[in-house]
Formats: structure tokens, C-alpha cells, sequence
């Protein structure tokens, strides 16, 4: 089962390709999303780098994250 979420996440990714350098200047974080299909069951996990290179989203838990974010879909 896909979650609703991941439409958000997947229209992030154009937008960090095209102004990824200037968002990680403003912001310097990397987040974790955990989402959960529902209360309960296992978390599905996004990495949201907006600290080095040009940014990056990953449907994976990547390095230490500066804060993580923990949802229901």
C-alpha cells in the first residue's frame, strides 16, 4: 500500500534539482520523516537533506538527522 504522503515527497524532488543550493543556504537541517501507514504498524522513512550539496530526498533513513519528524499517514 502506497502512502498518501509520498506524492508530497516525489513533487519536492524537481524543486531541490532546480533551487536545492539556495534552500540548504536558508535552512543548514537534515530531517527524518517517519509515516506509518497507520497507528501502530511500521513507519515507511524519508531523509530530507537540506544541509549539504544541493539537497536531497531519499526514501530511506540516511545518516543523523538534526530532527525527526514521527507521523500517521
Amino acid at each position: 500500500m502506497a502512502l498518501k504522503v509520498a506524492s508530497a515527497f516525489d513533487k519536492m524532488a524537481p524543486y531541490l534539482k532546480e533551487k536545492g543550493a539556495e534552500v540548504v543556504k536558508k535552512v543548514g537541517f537534515v530531517y527524518h520523516f517517519e509515516i506509518a501507514p497507520a497507528k501502530g504498524q511500521e513507519p515507511v522513512v524519508w531523509t530530507v537533506d537540506l544541509k549539504n550539496g544541493s539537497g536531497s530526498i531519499k526514501n530511506s533513513k540516511e545518516g543523523k538527522a538534526d530532527a525527526t519528524f514521527a507521523l500517521v499517514d
